[in-house]
């Protein structure tokens, strides 16, 4: 299934596999907000985002651009949390720079996912929130239309908040 690219007022939305150039970047991002704390190399985690940008199959990540700058990513996952295998799709690594946030670029990534998945034939989107993250990111996603499913541990064992969004 090809997205097709969106432009609106110099942003641009695109899937990291027609711009594979900005795999580095995107595993940047990635390795800064998330991975660094665990024990992950940034090489390991630049390979994931090397293979999203030669992939059109789930995992896949999309960046947007602010006058042609990468300026952000969102990923959509068929799991992102072990301990919930029964959901999917999933919203994953929602990152805007800070110079490009309170922008309403955020908000275009989400709906680019939502629309993504509701493609592919899903009906509902889900997503977690670090327990130690949820004060802002709570009441932005909940704010949004986002319904709180209930709380398990995530990959690294913290609890998490996991939110659905129906299609």
């Amino acid at each position: 299934m090809n997205i097709k690219t969106k432009k609106e007022k110099g942003i641009q939305i695109f899937p990291l596999d027609e711009r594979p150039q900005y795999a580095a970047v995107c595993a940047h991002w990635s390795y800064g907000q998330w991975v660094a704390r665990r024990d992950v190399s940034f090489d390991i985690n630049l390979l994931v985002y090397q293979e999203r940008a030669s992939s059109k199959t789930l995992p896949r990540t999309f960046v947007i651009c602010s006058d042609s700058f990468p300026a952000g990513m969102v990923s959509v996952k068929e799991n992102d949390m072990r301990s919930r295998l029964d959901l999917s799709p999933w919203l994953s690594a929602l990152y805007v720079m800070p110079g490009y946030r309170k922008k309403g670029l955020a908000e275009r990534l989400v709906e680019c996912v939502k629309e993504y998945a509701r493609a592919l034939g899903f009906a509902a989107i889900y997503l977690f929130i670090d327990v130690s993250d949820e004060s802002k990111l709570t009441v932005y996603y909940e704010k949004s239309g986002w319904i709180y499913v209930g709380e398990s541990p995530d990959n690294d064992g913290f609890n998490a908040r996991v939110y659905k969004f129906d299609l």
